[in-house]
């Protein structure tokens, strides 16, 4: 085999295992990704905590499916979408329920009312160990206005083995 020939093939390798990499981490399993969502927001947005004027328990969740199973590399997110079981209690929403809201209190807010609204999208995801960031809005209303208030933080993922996905620690988190 030449010189060509080797670097070729090596090239070629590195592509395959790139190739893999990537694909592997698109297709996690939608139980493991439940378990991702579970972890995250169990660190992010426990039932105590408070988001203004209210704990995230009399506010309630709605989380964005579609938009995390769309960053997580999901096409077929019915099918995911049945597979997730997530225990947190959290209700179905969309990006639709910030549209009549905004930082300057000059919108209503009336679609995402009380409700925290929550997504994740991934940062890095291997076998054992996951970054994801942990992106969630809510209104604040102090007077007869409603001002968007938003929060991303990066949440780091472990598991050992085949088992569940647990909480680690935080990392950034960037208020806006």
């Amino acid at each position: 085999m030449s010189w060509n020939s080797k670097w070729i093939c090596r090239l070629s390798c590195g592509v395959i295992l790139l190739a893999t990499s990537v694909q592997a981490q698109a297709t996690r399993s939608p139980k493991e990704l439940g378990q991702m969502i579970d972890a995250a927001l169990g660190a992010v947005l426990p039932s105590s905590k408070h988001l203004t004027s209210g704990t995230v328990a009399e506010r309630g969740i709605k989380l964005d499916l579609d938009r995390t199973l769309e960053a997580f590399g999901y096409v077929d997110k019915p099918g995911a979408r049945a597979g997730l079981a997530i225990s947190r209690a959290v209700t179905e929403g969309s990006i639709a329920l910030l549209g009549d809201c905004d930082q300057m209190g000059s919108k209503p807010c009336v679609r995402l009312g009380r409700s925290a609204y929550a997504y994740l999208e991934p940062i890095s995801v291997s076998e054992f160990e996951a970054v994801v960031w942990v992106h969630v809005a809510w209104a604040t209303t102090p007077s007869k206005r409603s001002f968007l208030s938003a929060t991303s933080t990066q949440v780091y993922l472990r598991r050992s083995g085949s088992g569940p996905w647990t909480f680690v620690r935080t990392g950034k988190n960037v208020i806006s």
